[in-house]
């Protein structure tokens, strides 16, 4: 099973995207589960359930600066991870047109009708699945 296979598994069983994305990709970064699940937590829903920027995103961005930062070299490498993470948000925007939540969902989940009608309409399958898959493939091409 491979790294994106197993982002998708985790989502289906309660983690929310930005957990599902940086425990699979954190556990080769030597990042413990529990700890992955713990810091991503907040992120899911579009941070906090606010719907701005994906969880799946804001999972990856975490990826990118656990691979790439040094801190022996902060400046360098800093810009490393912003140069990565604007390139992730390319890819990502090339293949979604948007980088937020509600735009990427089409309604809103920060209200229980939203929510409703998300499952109603398997959006959480449907489209939450797609972000997790685009930002997995954008992944494993910058690390």
């Amino acid at each position: 099973m491979n790294k994106k296979e197993k982002v998708l598994g985790l989502f289906h069983n309660n983690l929310n995207c930005a957990q599902s994305v940086l425990f699979i990709y954190g556990e080769s970064l030597g990042i413990d589960g529990n700890t992955s699940k713990a810091v991503a937590c907040g992120f899911g829903g579009g941070i906090g359930m606010t719907q701005q920027i994906c969880g799946a995103i804001t999972g990856a961005i975490m990826v990118l600066g656990a691979k790439y930062f040094d801190g022996n070299n902060i400046a360098e490498s800093k810009n490393n991870v912003y140069e990565k993470t604007k390139d992730l948000l390319n890819r990502f925007k090339e293949k979604n047109d948007s980088i937020n939540c509600i735009d990427l969902i089409g309604t809103d989940i920060s209200t229980d009708e939203g929510v409703k009608i998300a499952y109603e309409k398997n959006l959480f399958n449907l489209k939450c699945k797609k972000c997790l898959a685009d930002v997995c493939d954008a992944l494993d091409k910058l690390i």
